[in-house]
C-alpha cells in the first residue's frame, strides 16, 4: 500500500552555530522519522537590512519612502502611445 501525502508543514529556522556542528544537526534530522526533507543553507552576509521605524510603518502606503521610489521609477519608463496611422479605420479602444 502506497501512502500519498498532499499536505505538509514547513519550518524555517535561523540559527548561529559553528560549522563543525552542522554535520551533527543534519544527522539528527536524518534520524527523525517526521522530517522528510532537510536542507541547511548558509545565510548571505551581503544582504542589506533597511532600517525601519514605527513612524514609517504607520504611514499610509502611498506615502512610504520605498513606494515613492517605485512610483518615480515607473514614471521614467517609456510607455508607447497609440498611433492613428496604423492602418485601422477605427480606434480599437474605448475613449
Amino acid at each position: 500500500m502506497v501512502l500519498v501525502h498532499r499536505q505538509a508543514s514547513y519550518f524555517v529556522y535561523e540559527m548561529n552555530v559553528p560549522p563543525t556542528t552542522l554535520a551533527d544537526i543534519n544527522e539528527e534530522l536524518g534520524r527523525d522519522v517526521d522530517v522528510i526533507r532537510r536542507k541547511i543553507f548558509k545565510k548571505n552576509k551581503n544582504n542589506e537590512v533597511e532600517e525601519c521605524t514605527l513612524h514609517e510603518e504607520m504611514q499610509p502606503v502611498p506615502y512610504r519612502k520605498n513606494v515613492q521610489e517605485l512610483l518615480e521609477k515607473s514614471k521614467k519608463l517609456h510607455k508607447p502611445k497609440f498611433q492613428y496611422g496604423n492602418g485601422l479605420d477605427y480606434y480599437p479602444f474605448q475613449k
